[in-house]
Order: C-alpha cells, then structure tokens, then sequence
C-alpha cells in the first residue's frame, strides 16, 4: 500500500449562536478507496488514523474564506535499522 487515496473537503466559520458551537463546519469527502485502505490497515492491527492538513483559502463566488482540508490515512512508521551495528565484518 505504497500511495494512500486521499480525500478532502472545505471548512467554513459556523454562524455561532452560543459559545458552545463549533468555530468551523464542513464536509469531508471519504472515497472507496480510501475505505478500503483504512479495512486494510485495521485488519493488519493498525490504528484508524487519518493525517489532515489545512489551507486558508477564499471563494471565488463569494470573496468569504474558509479552510480547504486534505485527508489521507496514517501510514504506520516503520522501525529505522540501525545499520551501523549490523555490518558483516568477520571478527
């Protein structure tokens, strides 16, 4: 599972009401593949993370700014060899 599917989707300030109520609201948008990718990694006893990122945007209809978010899963982190100790030299 070399390249994650990613997702994404836009974030935009709530009309707040009470101070309760979240600051941003939006839409994310998950595609098969990016399920079928999240089952792969559950089934392998991988935690169900999602790595996020955000930019700051403006429409262009409206001239209003909002967030535009990009999803993809977790890749594990592999364990770092550590080579220096794992050499070949006869002794």
């Amino acid at each position: 599972m070399a390249d994650y599917a990613k997702s994404d989707g836009a974030v935009f300030p709530a009309n707040k009401t009470h101070d309760k109520m979240p600051d941003f609201t939006g839409v994310l948008k998950i595609t098969k593949d990016q399920i079928n990718q999240l089952v792969e990694l559950g089934r392998s006893g991988h935690p169900l993370e999602l790595r996020l990122a955000m930019w700051d945007r403006k429409s262009k209809e409206s001239g209003n700014p909002y967030k535009y978010v990009s999803a993809e899963p977790n890749k594990p982190r592999e364990k770092k060899k550590d080579d220096a100790f794992n050499d070949t030299i006869p002794f």
